[in-house]
């Protein structure tokens, strides 16, 4: 049974990875996401960092570096966007770090156009080292306030609810529809097809690879 849910989490983030990774190739210009690496504590603190580029190969980070990312809303189609932020670890936990857990209910994740807003600095974590991916996912901001913490790992009860939860909010949304299908399952082609326009939503996809603490010397 353990065997069975680990390869089951394995699966819902890979597959996650692989909608956001089709999408985000296709990105619509309204959503800017920013990578920056800072070298200490300090540094992190006046975000005076190094930009790192997206992609899926990704940069290397070592534990004792901070990251943080600024996301913009580029305001080019004076469209308003309501962002969610997804960290995916490399034991396939996914952690929402934007809105927290519960904060979406309201307005916090809508951004305006012509806004930013920083999500961290983070401190990289010795615990989960390996390849790690941060994910980034805009749909137009209509009617009540759309986020996608719902696809938190590793509580597989949460999962569960999700998938029995209402067709309005989010996950029956079209790109809703998609996300479900692929990590859970559930849905038909037929949802596949019609889905997301690409004016509709965007995805950014920031790939990192953590290594292992270096060992100092003993003199």
């Amino acid at each position: 049974a353990k065997m069975q849910e680990d390869l089951t989490k394995i699966a819902r983030a890979r597959n996650l990875l692989k909608v956001v990774a089709r999408g985000s190739s296709n990105a619509s210009s309204e959503l800017e996401v920013e990578m920056l690496k800072f070298k200490d504590k300090q540094d992190a603190k006046d975000k005076k960092g190094v930009k790192v580029l997206s992609g899926q190969k990704g940069s290397v980070l070592q534990p004792g570096e901070y990251v943080g990312w600024r996301v913009t809303n580029s305001g080019r189609s004076r469209v308003t966007l309501d962002v969610t932020v997804l960290f995916i670890n490399s034991q396939y936990g996914i952690t929402p770090l934007f809105p927290k857990r519960g904060e979406g209910a309201g307005t916090v994740n809508r951004i305006r156009p012509d806004v930013s807003f920083w999500v961290g600095p983070f401190p990289v974590n010795a615990k989960t080292i390996g390849l790690e991916h941060l994910v980034v996912i805009a749909v137009k901001g209509e009617g009540q306030p759309i986020d996608f913490t719902c696809l938190a790992q590793p509580t597989l009860d949460l999962a569960r609810e999700v998938t029995r939860g209402k067709d309005d909010q989010p996950l029956g949304t079209p790109l809703g529809r998609l996300l479900k299908n692929s990590m859970y399952g559930q849905g038909t082609t037929r949802d596949l097809g019609a889905e997301v326009e690409p004016d509709t939503q965007a995805f950014r996809l920031f790939s990192w690879f953590v290594t292992p603490p270096q060992k100092t010397e003993k003199k």
